[in-house]
C-alpha cells in the first residue's frame, strides 16, 4: 500500500514538475518539445479551469534558420524555409518569402521576393500581389501589419521603406501610399483599428486619426484627421521636416549616377524609421534601457502602453527586465492620456508585442485580470500590485490568436 501510495502522491506532483522544468528552459525549442512530451498537461489545465476555458495565444518563434508557431500544450505548425515573420493580426500571419544574403562585411540580410498572409490553424495561405509590388526585394522592413476584420478588408502596414512608410491595401483594389518623406507618416510609430477608423501614436505620443475609403475607381485612399492627441510642439514643424528630407534627398540624386544603389542606400539608412523603440536618455552609463509605445484598442477604447524596459546581460533566462509599465487611456474630449491605474478597467488583459498587441476578456482560464503579458521580456505585469513576475510563454516574434478568439 506504502508503494502505490507513492505512485499516485508522485502522478498528482508530476504536472507542477513539469510546469516548472518548461518555465526555466531557456531554449524555445527545448521548450516545446517537452511539452509535447506530457500533453496531459494541458487536459489537467482545462480540467481544472472549466471547459469553456479558451485556449493560450500561440507564439511564432525562431528555431535556428526556421520560424514555428508554437502553442503551450506543445503543439507546433512549421512554416515554409524560406519564410519570415513579418507580422500577425489574430489568427492569421504575414510571411515573407526569400532568401539570406552576406554583404561585404560578412553581415546576412534578408531580401523579401513575394509576401503572403497564413492561417497556421486552417492551414490557408493568400498571396499579397498588393504588398510584392511596393515592397520586395529590397531590405525595407515592416514594423505592424494590421488587418481591420477579414482578409478581405482593408490592411495597414508600417515599414522602414522612407519612401513608403505606410502602406494601405485591399486585396485584388489596389494600394495607398503617401508621398515620399510625407509627414507625419514618417513618424508614426504604431497603429491600431478603433471602428473603421485607423488610428496612430508617434513617439511624442500624438494620436493621430486616418480615414479609409475606395476612391470613386474602387482604388484605396486615406484622409488624415486633426491630431486627437498633440503631446510634442516639435511635432508642428512636420511640414518643414519632410521639405528639408526632401531637398536633401534632391542633392543626393544629383551626385548619384546609379538610381538602383542609391535606392539600395535608402533602404540601408532606413532602418530606425518607424521604429516603435528608443534609447532613454535618462539613465546612468553603461544601462541599457529602452522605451517601447504599443497603440490597442480594448472594449471600443484606445490605449497606449509604455514599456520601459532594460538589459540583464548576466542573466541569460531574462535578458530583458520591466524597470516601468504606463497605461493611458485616450480621452477624446480632453484631447489628452488619462493614466489608468489600479488595473485595466477590469474584464481584460492585454498581450503586448513589437508585431502586435491584443487585449482580450479576462479572467478566462489561465489568463490573468489586469495582467499585461509581454513578449518581449516574457513577463507577466500585474496592473494592481504594479509588479513583475515570469510569464510561460516562449520569448517569439508575436502572438497568434486560436479561432476561439475571434467568436
Amino acid at each position: 500500500m506504502g508503494l502505490v501510495s507513492s505512485i499516485l502522491q508522485w502522478c498528482k506532483l508530476l504536472p507542477k514538475f513539469i510546469s516548472l522544468l518548461v518555465a526555466n528552459l531557456p531554449d524555445p525549442a527545448n521548450c516545446a518539445r517537452c511539452r509535447a512530451v506530457y500533453p496531459q498537461r494541458n487536459s489537467a489545465v482545462v480540467r481544472h479551469h472549466g471547459p469553456q476555458a479558451r485556449p493560450l495565444p500561440w507564439v511564432a518563434l525562431r528555431l535556428r534558420d526556421s520560424f514555428v508557431v508554437a502553442s503551450y500544450n506543445g503543439h507546433m505548425h512549421d512554416l515554409p524555409k524560406n519564410a519570415m515573420t513579418a507580422g500577425s493580426t489574430d489568427d492569421w500571419l504575414a510571411l515573407g518569402l526569400g532568401q539570406k544574403h552576406t554583404n561585404e562585411e560578412q553581415a546576412e540580410y534578408y531580401v523579401v521576393y513575394n509576401y503572403v498572409l497564413h492561417n497556421p490553424f486552417s492551414n490557408r495561405s493568400l498571396p499579397l500581389p498588393e504588398l510584392d509590388a511596393v515592397l520586395v526585394q529590397d531590405r525595407s522592413l515592416v514594423r505592424k501589419f494590421l488587418m481591420r476584420s477579414t482578409v478581405d478588408d482593408f490592411i495597414a502596414v508600417i515599414t522602414t521603406n522612407r519612401n513608403r512608410p505606410l502602406i494601405v491595401f485591399q486585396r485584388g483594389k489596389g494600394v495607398w501610399s503617401p508621398e515620399p518623406w510625407a509627414a507625419p507618416y514618417t513618424y508614426l510609430i504604431d497603429i491600431a483599428f478603433l471602428g473603421d477608423k485607423l488610428y496612430a501614436i508617434t513617439t511624442a505620443e500624438d494620436l493621430i486619426p486616418l480615414d479609409l475609403a475606395l476612391d470613386g475607381d474602387g482604388r484605396p485612399m486615406v484622409a488624415m484627421g486633426t491630431r486627437v492627441i498633440k503631446k510634442s510642439p516639435r511635432y508642428d514643424c512636420y511640414e518643414l521636416l519632410a521639405t528639408f528630407h526632401e531637398e536633401d534627398n534632391g542633392q543626393n540624386e544629383e551626385e548619384e549616377d546609379d538610381e538602383e544603389e542609391e535606392e539600395e542606400e535608402d533602404n540601408d539608412l532606413a532602418w530606425e524609421m518607424n521604429c516603435s523603440e528608443e534609447f532613454a536618455r535618462d539613465v546612468e552609463p553603461g544601462n541599457i534601457t529602452i522605451i517601447s509605445r504599443h497603440l490597442i484598442e480594448s472594449h471600443g477604447k484606445l490605449l497606449m502602453v509604455r514599456h520601459r524596459r532594460q538589459f540583464h546581460p548576466v542573466n541569460p533566462d531574462a535578458l530583458w527586465v520591466t524597470l516601468k509599465v504606463d497605461v493611458f487611456e485616450a480621452d477624446f474630449s480632453t484631447h489628452s492620456w488619462v493614466p489608468l491605474t489600479g488595473g485595466l478597467g477590469g474584464g481584460r488583459a492585454l498581450f503586448v508585442s513589437m508585431d502586435f498587441s491584443k487585449s482580450v476578456s479576462a479572467p478566462c482560464g489561465e489568463v490573468e485580470e489586469d495582467a499585461i503579458y509581454f513578449m518581449n521580456t516574457r513577463e507577466v505585469f500585474n496592473m494592481k500590485s504594479g509588479t513583475s513576475s515570469p510569464s510561460k510563454f516562449d520569448r517569439g516574434v508575436t502572438w497568434v490568436f486560436p479561432p476561439e478568439y475571434q467568436l
